[in-house]
């Protein structure tokens, strides 16, 4: 697993390198998972196209973030739209402009909004998040034999993404205990933000909002480890999940793996 050192988005990973159960690799240059992607520099692009081949783009965010802040076209790039739903951060505002970001408003979102471990766990319960999960796991396997790497992503590289990420690699044979570390390995490098959500939070004493806040932009493992607990409850394991609900054969997820394993 290396992380991808770009200019504008900083939790691009290339899951090249983990290690599966039955002892095989995942191909580097195959499978990367990321943050947002709209204001990709030319020397992104060209890392991104050239060193790592990227053909296809996932975007996983909502439509009002689809639309708000598109992704950067790349030659060559294949983009499909395919939102899970609102997602955890759905209810963060996603402005770029503070002046926009009043702390009444951010208050009120936070307090109405439902615990992020909640929302894990509506991804796989609602009946829409589970068809909109089908059509890009389906889309990720489409893409086993193309000549190049398939990126996924949403806002932050870690909720949404985090679990195509799960349901990719538990497809692929890779153990729980791995699958979680590299969720936690999302690097906590919202400083700027947090620094001034806390300051203004802080200042008109709403420590439960701004406390919500700081768990939202965190990687926790007990987000990561509910999502697996959910599945294995409602469905019986994560593999029946991708079989039953997914509608993944043993015969096409032996395809894929045949593919994207070394």
């Amino acid at each position: 697993m290396e992380n991808i050192k770009l200019k504008t988005a900083r939790n691009i990973r290339d899951l090249g390198g983990i290690k599966t159960m039955d002892g095989r690799t995942v191909k580097p240059c195959r499978i990367l998972r990321g943050d947002g992607i709209s204001n990709l520099t030319p020397g992104d692009i060209d890392i991104l196209t050239n060193q790592y081949k990227l053909k296809m783009v996932i975007d996983l965010r909502s439509p009002k973030e689809q639309r708000e802040q598109p992704d950067t076209p790349m030659p060559g790039v294949t983009l499909h739209l395919i939102s899970i739903d609102d997602g955890p951060s759905g209810s963060i505002v996603k402005s770029t402009d503070q002046t926009e970001m009043k702390e009444e408003t951010m208050a009120q979102k936070l307090a109405k909004a439902p615990k992020l471990i909640d929302q894990y766990a509506r991804f796989v319960q609602s009946s829409g998040s589970v068809e909109q999960i089908k059509k890009i796991m389906h889309t990720i396997i489409d893409a086993r034999d193309m000549d190049g790497s398939v990126l996924f992503h949403c806002f932050l590289g870690k909720d949404r993404t985090g679990l195509i990420a799960l349901l990719t690699l538990s497809l692929l044979g890779v153990s729980r205990v791995d699958i979680v570390a590299d969720y936690c390995a999302t690097p906590f490098w919202y400083s700027r933000a947090l620094k001034w959500f806390f300051k203004l939070l802080f200042k008109k004493r709403s420590y439960r909002a701004g406390k919500d806040f700081y768990d939202r932009f965190k990687a926790d493992p007990s987000y990561i480890k509910h999502l697996y607990d959910t599945i294995i409850n409602d469905y019986g394991s994560v593999e029946d999940f991708l079989r039953n609900q997914l509608d993944i054969s043993d015969e096409l997820r032996d395809e894929f793996r045949n593919a994207t394993l070394e």
